[in-house]
């Protein structure tokens, strides 16, 4: 009995191994016949991010040709290669391309998300993004985002002389700010010095606010919010010249 239920479930199995062969010859025999019917682009979390848009994704998929791929005989594309020249773009950080069964070439593309905007001393301004990455500015669209200023700058620009801690907190720090609704509209813009020590300039009032390097952020942004909320309110938003907040369970006000 043992060795019936193994041979019938051998069967079982050989059986459904042909049928997935079968359907997969059919799917692909019917690929092969087929043409590319349409373009799909969908660009993720586009909202205030103007930097690409869906024409500027047709254009890299159609690699800078006028004649569109609709109508291209399926196999007679790469799929790598596109996505090869979507991800080329400097305000592309992922893409996906693939085909659906009815001939739809489907892309998926997440743009990068500029954080802050980085002014360079005689020479052309960038962008840092979400991911601590350096972007290009865009002769098309500018983002209502945190500027930072001062010496380190330089370094930011030049993968070898930045120091990648400093880098990847910054990168938290701008994070913070962009994820709190009361921070953006207070900070305005980041002053950084040749060691990373970071100064604050806010939107209101004339106090600048040293900040060191850019760690125990969400320490250091609790006792910003108290400076805002509360100290500057009830004791006048021009009072003081000089804040610091860069040491522990302290707030120094001048």
């Amino acid at each position: 009995m043992k060795s019936k239920a193994k041979i019938t479930k051998g069967l079982i199995i050989a059986s459904a191994a042909i049928l997935v062969f079968f359907i997969i010859g059919s799917i692909s025999k019917k690929q092969n016949g087929k043409v590319i019917n349409a373009i799909s682009i969908h660009v993720e979390d586009q909202y205030d991010n103007f930097f690409i848009d869906e024409n500027d994704i047709l254009k890299l998929i159609n690699d800078g040709h006028t004649n569109s791929i609709v109508g291209v005989p399926v196999n007679d594309l790469e799929l790598k290669e596109i996505e090869t020249n979507i991800k080329s773009n400097p305000f592309v950080r992922t893409a996906e391309v693939y085909r659906d069964l009815k001939g739809n070439l489907m892309v998926k593309v997440k743009p990068r998300k500029p954080m802050a905007r980085i002014l360079i001393n005689n020479g052309p301004d960038a962008y840092i993004d979400s991911g601590g990455e350096i972007i290009p500015t865009s002769d098309e669209f500018t983002a209502r985002v945190v500027l930072i200023s001062g010496t380190y700058t330089k370094k930011l620009m030049t993968e070898k002389e930045a120091d990648q801690e400093v880098k990847r907190n910054l990168t938290e720090m701008l994070k913070a700010i962009d994820g709190d609704k009361f921070l953006r509209a207070q900070v305005a813009q980041l002053d950084m010095d040749n060691e990373g020590r970071i100064t604050i300039y806010p939107q209101i009032g004339k106090q600048y606010i040293e900040f060191g390097r850019p760690v125990n952020v969400e320490e250091k942004f609790k006792k910003l919010k108290i400076l805002f909320k509360r100290i500057l309110p009830e004791r006048g938003w021009n009072t003081f010249s000089r804040v610091n907040i860069e040491y522990n369970n302290q707030i120094v006000c001048e």
